[in-house]
């Protein structure tokens, strides 16, 4: 069991205190409980916040940063890949949501104590007990997708960040949001901060952990991978819609990113890369 690891591979958990550490992103569907008090979280250029109790779920390849966390509040979670939850035929209204990167949240009172349980088992390392989260897991997410469908406010939506209150971060992180996909560099990042060029790039490292930069090529990296996800456009749109100059630029920041090229991405996508369901025989690879 991991707490709070930047990145992770496969089928994963993690618990333990939740603290203000940097910004990260991952490819896996994150599923997330905290207790005690709520949290913020900066995921893309909008806000989201996340009662405690309450389970959240979400698509990691947007990179997200805790803002806002009151000291003593520990989180539990389980991270999945995305194509174990294709291959699982869950509703549409639930995966294309996932899939347009926005944050499902849904209230139960048996959350948390179901959440820590979850993250026992698939840490004890017996197959047939993370076999047991897994089917678990799937029933929720089928619920979920009945229950927090059809509500036009939930806890945890996103909303966009108030500009007129915002600090230079902030002004900076929803300038590349909105811009990304055209050709921007530090300059109008900076710009849109309102200070200058080396004070930009040392607040942003600051607060995200990344250069500015490399933020920009996350967040061009993750357009391209809803749109392999979700699209059978060609290589050369892709790399066009999602903000990149050349498509040789495109395929290098994405495998360095992503670790796969587009191509293999889109396939494994498609036809659950090496992982089977929960029942058939292949084995699952579990950190």
């Amino acid at each position: 069991m991991s707490q709070f690891k930047t990145a992770s591979l496969g089928f994963s958990c993690f618990s333990g205190p939740m603290t203000l550490h940097t910004g990260h992103r991952h490819n896996e569907v994150e599923l997330v409980v905290f207790d005690r008090h709520p949290i913020t979280l900066l995921y893309g250029g909008n806000e989201v916040t996340m009662p405690p109790g309450r389970l959240a779920v979400f698509w990691g390849v947007m990179p997200h940063l805790p803002l806002q966390v009151v000291p003593g509040t520990e989180g539990f979670g389980l991270r999945l890949p995305l194509p174990w939850l294709l291959e699982w035929n869950l509703p549409q209204t639930l995966t294309r949501r996932l899939l347009r990167l926005e944050v499902l949240a849904d209230d139960s009172p048996h959350d948390l104590g179901r959440m820590k349980d979850w993250v026992q088992l698939a840490a004890s390392g017996d197959a047939p007990r993370r076999e047991i989260v897994l089917l678990e897991v799937q029933a929720r997410l089928r619920r979920l997708a009945i229950t927090s469908s059809g509500r036009s406010r939930r806890p945890g939506q996103q909303r966009r960040r108030d500009r007129s209150v915002s600090s230079a971060f902030d002004g900076m992180v929803e300038f590349i949001a909105a811009r990304y996909m055209r050709d921007i560099n530090v300059d109008d990042v900076a710009g849109a901060g309102g200070i200058t060029r080396i004070h930009a790039m040392r607040v942003f490292r600051n607060a995200a952990g990344v250069t500015i930069h490399k933020y920009i090529t996350q967040q061009r990296v993750c357009h391209a991978q809803q749109m392999l996800a979700t699209t059978q456009i060609g290589m050369d749109e892709v790399s066009r819609q999602s903000g990149f100059s050349s498509l040789t630029r495109f395929y290098s920041s994405f495998k360095k990113v992503v670790g796969q090229s587009p191509a293999q991405y889109r396939r494994a996508l498609r036809i659950g890369g090496t992982q089977e369901r929960p029942g058939q025989g292949r084995r699952r690879r579990i950190s």
